[in-house]
């Protein structure tokens, strides 16, 4: 796992999925990101996870609440797009409890002295992305 750290960014899949964020013209990216997780009926693969977070991320910085340490190039993008598609805040939801639930890279975590860190990082991005 090419991890630094349990949040939605310190990774390398992240990383590079906010490359793919930064040429996006709108939230099509972010809602592909998070249906691969939703839509997946078979096992979920860590990469795969790992950038459906960080557009949950997107999602909760474009609602107003965002990470601290959202990657300049994310916020940036942000600032421009404010208008979250409802159903992406839902496919938002979903991905993120599903990944806390049941995933590879809820698997990986499990085997390190940081995931209780993990977990609470989760907790609060699916905090931040609640609409009620």
């Amino acid at each position: 796992m090419g991890a630094w750290g349990h949040g939605s960014f310190d990774n390398d899949d992240a990383g590079d999925w906010v490359w793919e964020l930064e040429g996006a013209a709108d939230f099509e990216v972010v809602e592909t990101a998070l249906a691969a997780v939703v839509s997946e009926r078979d096992y979920l693969e860590a990469p795969t996870c790992s950038e459906a977070l960080a557009a949950a991320e997107i999602v909760a910085a474009a609602l107003g609440r965002p990470v601290d340490g959202l990657p300049e190039e994310a916020a940036a993008w942000v600032a421009q797009h404010r208008d979250v598609p409802p159903g992406v805040i839902a496919l938002a939801q979903q991905a993120v409890t599903r990944i806390a639930d049941q995933s590879e890279l809820r698997e990986l975590w499990e085997e390190t002295e940081h995931f209780a860190d993990w977990q609470g990082a989760l907790a609060d991005l699916a905090a931040r992305i609640r609409t009620n």
